[in-house]
């Protein structure tokens, strides 16, 4: 089914205004590079440069970024395509993230069109999803969690393609847009071959008994996982490695059938079990979010809490009124989260980040059921003791501190409006004798929640998350940089004891032109006794051990590097002349 023109121009605008507000001031939150990023980052600029890897490797299947830890392709060949036309830069790096999450938003546009038979579910649907908590965060870092989604949304868009029109071509682009999604990021390893299997069901429910649909839903996956799996075999420590870092236990070492008795077992499976269960805990959902600051501000939870309520309505929509496409929304919600029940980590939204463009469509079919369903009881009967009670509390409160205090607080305002905002609301929805009222009301509390989440964005969670993205090493390093510059011979000193530091210089010194700095370079236990009489400039941390080496080696202080809470970071020093 061609687009008319104004679909086309919506998905273009959709997509521009999501890419602006992903994008908007990228070199300010999140405050610094976390080391993940750092890794991608110098793997994407170094295939752009030479389609080698940092370790000679030719355009490699997966990436070795250090010892026991290997990478999936995608983010960085997507990544190298930008560095192209991009300056290296903390900003530029984040760009590509910011495109795919602006890709999900027009996949689910599309999706909606097909879905609802409604350009205003559709777009609401977009809006939806670029507003929702977790993707707008992990959409602006140079991390793969985000890049499995688009994958799994073309499915879904083929799989609503092939329903309307049985086009063998919608399943083969469907299995196809999977195979290429196996590789986006380790937990898709699980959610792409279900999704493929899920295919393979409808057919069969649906009553399909031609061969033709069965071998275009599954040919083109196993022809592409096949092949990424066999390059993958050629290096038979990534398949070590990634046993050791995702393995369950004691299935992480051992033969394969060791490993996989030790998968299956019932101590396991009881605990992904519980595991799973706890991916639905409404707390975590709608209040709290994500464990990891990373990936959550902890103010909102995995989506807005308004959402509840569109997304119960919607679950009772879809079970109401069953279909084949809302059945498939409904298993991809649910089947996304299983790969992150995989690993014994509890509410790593990351892992299940898929799951997200599945709920929210599940709350556009609930906004459509309250739009459309008809009321037949008194709303305002119902609230409006809820609605008194909550105003007279308001006032009350306010009469005592302006008697106590002599001024009016500002705590009871939010009370008395949400009190005077649900009497309106009841006594609208009653005089239209329809529910839509309660979903207009539901989604100007989703856009108020939003705006407070971006306002806590923007401000207190960038100091809140500053220390997960590796504190202010840029500031030092960038310090160095200027101290010494390319002719200068003198050896530097970085602590070891700061993770990940060679990675930092050789992204910094890639990104001012110095391609000699981290040769001269050297990363020194600084705090083990001896005095490295070898090297002339240090940067350390700001503990005791980092104060007695500087003591014990007579060095002088260059520059203080401090964090965004002015709390000391990294100290540069040099010997005195």
């Amino acid at each position: 089914m061609r687009q008319p023109p104004s679909n086309v121009w919506l998905a273009g605008g959709l997509a521009l205004g999501t890419l602006i507000l992903y994008s908007w001031r990228l070199d300010v939150v999140p405050a610094f590079l976390k080391y993940e990023e750092v890794f991608f980052a110098l793997e994407s600029h170094a295939i752009a440069n030479s389609l080698h890897d940092t370790n000679g490797r030719l355009l490699p299947m997966y990436f070795q970024v250090y010892e026991n830890a290997w990478y999936q392709p995608l983010l960085v060949y997507w990544g190298a395509l930008f560095r192209l036309v991009l300056p290296l830069s903390d900003a530029a790096v984040r760009v590509p993230t910011a495109v795919v999450g602006a890709i999900d938003v027009v996949l689910i546009y599309a999706i909606g069109l097909r879905l609802f038979r409604d350009r205003r579910w559709a777009v609401l649907g977009a809006v939806l999803l670029a507003t929702t908590p977790p993707h707008f965060i992990l959409g602006r870092v140079v991390m793969d969690y985000i890049y499995p989604v688009p994958f799994a949304l073309g499915w879904l868009l083929a799989m609503l393609v092939y329903l309307e029109t049985h086009s063998l071509r919608a399943l083969v682009i469907g299995s196809a847009l999977l195979g290429v999604g196996f590789f986006s990021y380790i937990a898709a390893a699980g959610l792409m071959p279900g999704l493929a299997l899920f295919t393979m069901g409808t057919l069969y429910f649906k009553g399909q008994r031609a061969w033709r649909p069965y071998a275009a839903a599954i040919v083109p996956f196993a022809a592409i996982t096949g092949l990424g799996l066999w390059l993958a075999l050629q290096s038979p420590e990534y398949v070590q490695a990634t046993m050791d870092r995702y393995g369950p236990g004691r299935a992480a070492v051992g033969d394969p059938f060791q490993r996989l008795r030790e998968l299956l077992n019932y101590t396991n499976l009881s605990a992904r079990a519980a595991l799973f269960s706890e991916y639905f805990n409404w707390g975590y959902l709608f209040f709290s979010g994500g464990s990891n600051p990373v990936d959550s501000t902890r103010t909102v939870g995995v989506y807005l809490l308004p959402l509840a309520a569109f997304m119960a309505a919607g679950l009772y929509s879809i079970v109401r009124r069953p279909t084949i496409a809302g059945w498939i929304v409904l298993f991809g919600f649910v089947y996304s989260v299983v790969p992150a029940a995989t690993i014994m980590e509890r509410y790593a939204v990351d892992r299940h980040l898929t799951s997200l463009p599945f709920g929210v469509l599940i709350a556009v079919f609930g906004v459509r059921l309250l739009w459309s369903h008809r009321q037949d009881y008194s709303l305002t009967r119902l609230v409006t003791p809820i609605a008194a009670a909550g105003a007279a509390i308001a006032l009350l409160y306010a009469t005592y501190t302006l008697g106590t205090r002599g001024q009016l607080s500002q705590s009871p305002a939010p009370l008395l409006i949400a009190s005077v905002g649900l009497y309106a609301t009841a006594r609208w929805s009653d005089r239209l004798r329809t529910w839509a009222p309660v979903a207009v009301t539901l989604l100007l509390l989703t856009a108020a929640q939003f705006l407070y989440f971006l306002n806590d964005y923007y401000g207190d969670y960038r100091l809140r998350s500053a220390p997960n993205f590796a504190s202010n090493l840029r500031g030092a390093i960038e310090q160095l940089l200027r101290l010494s510059p390319a002719d200068d011979a003198r050896v530097i000193a970085v602590s070891n004891e700061i993770p990940f530091a060679n990675y930092y210089v050789r992204l910094y010194a890639a990104q001012h032109g110095r391609a000699d700095f981290p040769q001269r370079v050297r990363y020194l236990a600084l705090t083990s006794g001896a005095a490295h009489d070898d090297a002339d400039l240090f940067v350390t941390g700001n503990d005791l051990d980092d104060a007695e080496f500087r003591e014990r080696a007579k060095l002088e202080t260059v520059a203080t590097i401090h964090n965004l809470d002015q709390t000391i970071a990294f100290v540069v020093s040099q010997r005195p002349d």
